[in-house]
């Protein structure tokens, strides 16, 4: 499948928010999202170029050149993330992190991370 769901969700988790969030009427989300470009990040400077990069796949407007969820797996940004990665830094999160503005992708903290058989892992 070929939708940009995966980047936009990407963008989701990074900012805390969802693309757009900041409009509150229905309707005016909708014509935004037809008439507009794609959704970006609020601060792209913030990002690493390979983020900025697995967006810009992601969310190529022209359906044929985007490639799919499947493609997007193997893109340079996610095949450089190790589980090692993900635990450190949420890890440092839980711990105080370092906060700052841009650190709203783990701003709730999960109470308890769970495997496919609903066993806690120690993350």
């Amino acid at each position: 499948m070929k939708h940009p769901g995966l980047a936009i969700t990407a963008i989701e988790l990074a900012q805390g928010a969802p693309p757009h969030s900041e409009v509150k009427q229905v309707f005016q989300v909708i014509l935004k999202i037809a008439t507009g470009g794609p959704p970006s990040l609020n601060d792209p400077s913030s990002a690493s170029p390979p983020f900025r990069s697995f967006l810009a796949a992601g969310l190529d407007v022209n359906p044929s050149s985007r490639p799919s969820a499947a493609g997007l797996g193997e893109h340079p940004f996610v095949a450089a993330a190790s589980p090692d990665n993900l635990v450190e830094l949420v890890s440092s999160q839980r711990d105080g992190g370092s906060g700052g503005e841009n650190s709203n992708s783990f701003a709730r903290q999960p109470s308890a991370a769970y495997s496919s058989d609903g066993s806690t892992l120690g993350v």
